[in-house]
């Protein structure tokens, strides 16, 4: 069980990364107008909501007992 604990640290830590990052990007495109900021943004933004819909579902997709 130790391994699947170590895995939802690295996925919650990747989802603070990806959340911070498109703030980041979100903030520069509104600074600067750059599509390239915006589109990146965007994309982090939602790889971020993809991970932390992956992190709640991990026990099902991995068919753990509760």
């Amino acid at each position: 069980m130790h391994l699947i604990w170590f895995h939802r640290v690295l996925i919650a830590a990747a989802i603070l990364f990806f959340a911070a990052f498109g703030a980041t990007r979100i903030l520069v495109f509104a600074a600067t107008g750059s599509a390239a900021s915006l589109l990146i943004g965007s994309a982090s933004i939602a790889a971020s909501i993809g991970l932390t819909i992956y992190l709640r579902r991990l026990g099902r997709i991995l068919r753990l007992p509760e």
